[in-house]
């Protein structure tokens, strides 16, 4: 997951909306105006909302997997726990405490690797846990982390497809409303248009905001 990725807001190249609000003005002359469908997206309060959340849950999955490849003595069971617990989208303190427990008890474990790799002369019982430790390893980096970075992948892309899916569908909404209160029959992209004196931007992003 990239961050760019995050943070990207779809835009389109031309919103026609002509058919939708022309039944008012049939017979009438055609009135053009222009929008900036990524400024009413990102301006908007659903665009800052939409962008905090995406942000939010990258950073979520980011921080499992960051721990995880810091601390790669993790067992199947505490890396898929320490997942679960991360990722819900209203943890309870609970919730949180179990996510603390069990990032302790992975680090007692990696404390525990780190001495029995610096002492002299270790007993058989030392290598035996050595050899746990090691085979915990080999698991994280080359099984646990890259199943899971391919489940966040898909997981988030999937989301990030859909809200952001969700906010062009509010904003196209939005410029809608405001071409119909100016007898607006056709609007434009801002970027594909050399000018124009009437931009519904502004419009747009206080019909947005108007409904939450």
């Amino acid at each position: 997951m990239s961050k760019r990725s995050v943070l990207a807001v779809a835009a389109v190249a031309l919103v026609g909306i002509g058919a939708l609000v022309s039944s008012g003005f049939q017979g009438g002359p055609e009135k053009f105006a222009v929008v900036d469908m990524n400024k009413v997206m990102n301006d908007s309060k659903k665009g800052q909302k939409t962008r905090e959340f995406l942000q939010g849950n990258f950073r979520q999955r980011t921080g499992v997997l960051e721990f995880l490849n810091a601390n790669d003595v993790a067992t199947d069971e505490q890396a898929t726990k320490l997942r679960q617990l991360s990722l819900k989208e209203n943890p309870s303190d609970q919730d949180k405490a179990d996510v603390e427990k069990v990032k302790d008890d992975i680090k007692k474990a990696v404390k525990n690797f780190n001495d029995l790799n610096l002492k002299t002369s270790p007993t058989p019982e030392d290598r035996n846990v050595l050899e746990t430790l090691n085979a915990r390893r080999s698991a994280i980096k080359e099984k646990i982390i890259p199943a899971m970075q391919k489940e966040f992948d898909e997981e988030f892309n999937e989301l990030n497809r859909k809200m952001q899916g969700d906010l062009l569908a509010a904003a196209k909404e939005a410029v809608k409303e405001a071409a119909g209160k100016k007898a607006v029959t056709m609007v434009f992209e801002s970027s594909v248009v050399m000018f124009s004196a009437n931009d519904l931007t502004e419009d747009a992003v206080k019909a947005m905001n108007a409904k939450g």
